[in-house]
């Protein structure tokens, strides 16, 4: 399994027509070198923070504060979503990650699945999975593309009971985040975690790579390259079960020296964005706290958004390759990634 075959399969499950405008627009940025200012396409993907609420509590949680979610409830509705994606800045993306927050704590979630299956958007669902059990079939019938399985510690328990039946209606994949911490003090239970995902017939799982965020950074736990329990855990992972589990890129140790010339291949600020509830706009999806200032998709022009000042400065940075990432991507596994 890889990820093109992964979006392969799910845009098989989309009509073709109402995906064509999306997929002209995805081709006009592959074909332009990219630049600072973006005035010829649109994101092609979408992350949509639909609640700021969860039914775990996650110490490395990025809303959560020890445990307490301190801000004002936020949650999309099904009018909303559809104001939103009327919008030239979202309406041509070819995927819509539905995050949150626990997503399905979300009410009109099943009619806001249907609503962009209709549209001809791919839908990827992440979720912590306590309560997909009860809503999988009734996610299904909405027309849903795909479902990630976040595991945490909090949640494992749980899905040892309910995956292998969740797959049964619909095949889910799985992720997990790999710390510097957990792979270094338990690499074996990271090694369980996959044999459960794989026994319950899950399709595939991908390991995430920790990136510090939040109100609960941890910057000691950053994965580097030159981090010896990282290639051993790589190499038993890869013997046992490389057919079934995607590694994600870890951080080159360099880019936390602060300086030299980096081999910056991220573009998630030219295809990639992130709307919450509120309307306020997430440049990528590694600095969760920060919202871009003075701009809202209710109320705002694509071109203040795409090409708000502090997106451009972003994009100017990453172009250069002289220069040190911003230290907000110096931690970030993404910095190495193209993507699709």
């Amino acid at each position: 399994m890889n990820r093109l075959t992964h979006y392969f399969g799910m845009a098989m499950k989309v009509s073709f027509p109402r995906m064509l405008p999306k997929l002209v627009n995805y081709a006009k940025r592959k074909l332009r070198k990219p630049t600072p200012l973006v005035k010829n396409y649109a994101p092609q993907i979408v992350s949509l923070v639909m609640i700021n609420r969860c039914n775990l509590r996650c110490k490395f949680c990025a809303y959560a504060n020890n445990g307490v979610f301190d801000g004002e409830k936020s949650e999309v509705t099904l009018d909303s979503v559809k104001t939103m994606f009327s919008h030239p800045l979202l309406k041509k993306a070819i995927v819509v990650d539905l995050l949150g927050g626990e997503p399905l704590l979300c009410k009109d979630l099943p009619e806001i699945i249907a609503f962009f299956a209709s549209h001809g958007c791919l839908t990827n669902l992440v979720t912590n999975g306590i309560l997909l059990a009860d809503k999988i079939y009734e996610l299904k019938k909405a027309g849903i593309t795909s479902v990630n399985v976040s595991i945490y510690s909090e949640n494992i328990n749980v899905l040892r009971n309910t995956l292998y039946g969740i797959n049964k209606i619909f095949p889910v994949q799985t992720s997990y985040v790999l710390t510097k911490s957990q792979i270094e003090e338990n690499p074996q239970e990271i090694m369980e975690i996959i044999e459960m995902s794989k026994n319950s017939g899950c399709k595939f799982m991908t390991f995430n790579i920790f990136i510090p965020g939040g109100k609960n950074a941890n910057f000691n736990d950053v994965i580097t390259d030159d981090l010896p329990a990282y290639h051993s855990l790589l190499a038993q992972v890869k013997n046992k079960f490389n057919d079934f589990v995607l590694w994600r890129p870890v951080v080159h140790s360099s880019k936390n020296e602060g300086s030299g010339v980096f081999d910056k291949k991220c573009r998630d600020l030219w295809k990639k964005i992130t709307v919450n509830a509120n309307g306020e706009i997430i440049p990528c999806c590694g600095i969760a706290p920060y919202c871009l200032p003075n701009v809202n998709v209710f109320t705002s022009t694509a071109d203040e958004i795409y090409n708000h000042p502090d997106m451009v400065e972003l994009r100017n940075n990453l172009l250069n390759k002289s220069i040190p990432a911003p230290m907000v991507c110096q931690t970030c596994h993404l910095l190495g990634e193209a993507g699709w």
